[in-house]
């Protein structure tokens, strides 16, 4: 059996073949396929406790990009260097911003958690306007510090650097 948990393995962390019209496996799918092309008789049922012992997902994509700079890699050590042995004295901080982040309420309030049940929320939303959120992490202490403000400029920005 250890042949065949191999194979689904193999088969489950590649792209179905070009004919079957699938994007991803199914624990249903990879059992025919199993048995239609390699004579290989199991259960949906025991692709899916292997693809659980093994956290495999193959429902789930997510994205990527590889940067085209050819000093990608110097400036990624660059930066890590700079967290992970910053210069005497040195504050490090990993600053980002959020702008016009909507300031969104239900106009319902959440019901709370039954049992044998989830909560429940309204799936309509009152608007009040938007906001711009200002976070850092002090990466020394693990401290995350943000603010939200009204508007967002270099006077506004500088400032929020400042208080830290």
């Amino acid at each position: 059996m250890a042949r065949v948990r191999a194979r689904v393995i193999a088969l489950t962390r590649m792209t179905p073949p070009n004919g079957t019209g699938l994007s991803h496996w199914s624990t249903r799918e990879l059992a025919k396929y199993l048995k239609r092309t390699e004579d290989i008789t199991v259960s949906w049922h025991y692709i899916a406790r292997i693809w659980r012992e093994g956290n495999l997902k193959p429902h789930r994509s997510d994205t990527f990009k590889i940067s085209k700079d050819l000093a990608f890699a110097r400036k990624v050590a660059d930066v890590i260097g700079l967290y992970l042995d910053p210069p005497g004295g040195a504050v490090v901080l990993s600053i980002d911003e959020k702008t016009q982040v909507q300031a969104l309420d239900r106009t319902q309030p959440v019901l709370p958690v039954a049992f044998a049940a989830t909560d429940k929320r309204t799936h309509d939303y009152a608007r009040h306007g938007t906001t711009n959120l200002f976070a850092a992490l002090d990466v020394g202490i693990g401290e995350v510090i943000g603010e939200c403000e009204p508007n967002r400029n270099g006077a506004t920005f500088l400032a929020f650097l400042k208080r830290r």
